[in-house]
């Protein structure tokens, strides 16, 4: 007749016995404490590094002016604003093209003409100044209706101060200001020229939108990233048309981003990693230290 297991209240009264006696020792402390260190390092490593990504991409999509846009040689719908406003994502628009501006006299310059909504930039910052060549100071105000921002480069071509007029296609268009800085400077061929800032709703009075011209529209997007992709799967963009992310807009800074999260997960699994290590060279010992012990309760 083999022998009969104790009571199950009699064990668990041997078990706490047991534990409390390891716990005063301090042997179970010890393995309590790993376990603690470890779990608390690899939270707040994982944390950090969630953060340190987010952070990334955020600052990434300043290049953009925006977390998203979709990209067409042709003028976007309005049912892709409606579908984006649907969603709760924010919208701007804006239409690139190159053309000819002229100054004073027979002064004139290629230069790359962005027109937009309001609401540009949906990420990042606009700086202006009033006189050329000297820092900008950040603002949230785009040109008024009839006014253009305008690259320093353009007041000593065209021979324009402040507050002079230059003719943008068939447009007279007065310069009210200095731009000195735009996020999505350098996102296009377009951007071959000193660039001219003005509103899209002057655009019809330049006439410059004529069959065969070279134009570049863009529906800027910022909203989360759930959002995003819903939006991106319900629209049908069909040929001609792009959902540009900053990893297709650069490939450089794409690269970057792709290297920088590699990095990122590559500290996380140190850290999961390590925190294994502790925790069994911890278990490890308080078993060491119990064969004896059990063996005389076996």
């Amino acid at each position: 007749m083999g022998l009969q297991s104790p009571p199950l209240s009699k064990a668990m009264r041997l078990a706490a016995l047991l534990a409390w006696r390891d716990w005063r020792s301090g042997e179970l402390r010890l393995l309590v404490a790993a376990l603690l260190v470890a779990v608390a390092s690899v939270t707040a490593i994982s944390l950090f590094v969630d953060r340190l990504q987010q952070a990334l991409l955020d600052e990434s999509a300043d290049f953009l002016a925006a977390d998203r846009y979709i990209g067409s040689s042709s003028a976007l719908p309005p049912e892709f604003v409606a579908a984006a406003h649907n969603r709760d994502i924010e919208t701007a628009q804006l239409l690139l093209f190159p053309s000819m501006v002229f100054g004073s006299g027979e002064s004139n310059q290629l230069a790359s003409v962005k027109a937009v909504s309001p609401g540009y930039p949906l990420r990042g910052v606009l700086r202006t100044t009033l006189e050329p060549f000297t820092e900008g100071q950040v603002t949230r105000d785009l040109p008024a209706l009839g006014e253009v921002w305008v690259d320093a480069r353009l007041f000593p071509a065209l021979g324009v101060s402040v507050g002079d007029a230059i003719d943008v296609g068939m447009a007279s268009l007065t310069v009210s200001r200095v731009l000195t800085t735009e996020p999505d400077r350098g996102g296009s061929m377009f951007d071959m020229g000193p660039r001219v800032l003005m509103r899209l709703e002057d655009v019809p009075a330049t006439e410059v939108v004529q069959p065969g011209s070279r134009l570049s529209y863009r529906l800027l997007l910022s909203g989360e990233e759930q959002q995003l992709d819903g939006l991106k799967d319900e629209l049908e963009l069909g040929p001609g048309r792009r959902w540009v992310g900053i990893r297709e807009s650069s490939p450089t800074i794409g690269g970057a981003l792709n290297r920088a999260e590699s990095f990122l997960l590559l500290g996380g699994l140190l850290a999961v990693l390590l925190a294994g290590i502790a925790v069994a060279l911890a278990a490890g010992r308080y078993a060491r230290r119990h064969f004896d012990h059990v063996a005389v309760l076996k």
